[in-house]
């Protein structure tokens, strides 16, 4: 069972300053951790953190986090965040645009 529909990839939304923001999936979740790769690699993980269950806006829908500190402790790079919806069933990331690390 797919945890985040095939729509959510081209939904996620990241800016320069650390901010994410993505449709939060219809199907039942644990709970959405990021997961932080370099730039056009899945391999290895470089930087996890766990974002429970967070209240969408009410206005836009979006779950909206910020990763700033967790990137900012990265090496200067590329980076890529996935999203990754954890259930029962089993655990599916989208990914957003590129984060550049340090943050602007």
């Amino acid at each position: 069972m797919s945890v985040i529909p095939d729509a959510l990839r081209s939904t996620i939304i990241s800016s320069p300053l650390g901010d994410l923001a993505f449709t939060p999936s219809t199907d039942p979740v644990l709970y959405y951790e990021a997961r932080v790769y370099a730039e056009g690699t899945t391999s290895p993980l470089l930087a996890t953190k766990y974002l429970g269950v967070p209240s969408p806006d009410p206005v836009t829908g979006q779950i909206k986090v910020n990763l700033a500190t967790m990137l900012n402790a990265l090496s200067p790079g590329n980076y890529l965040v996935a999203v990754a919806a954890v259930g029962a069933g089993g655990t599916s990331e989208g990914f957003s645009n590129v984060f550049v690390v340090p943050l602007s």
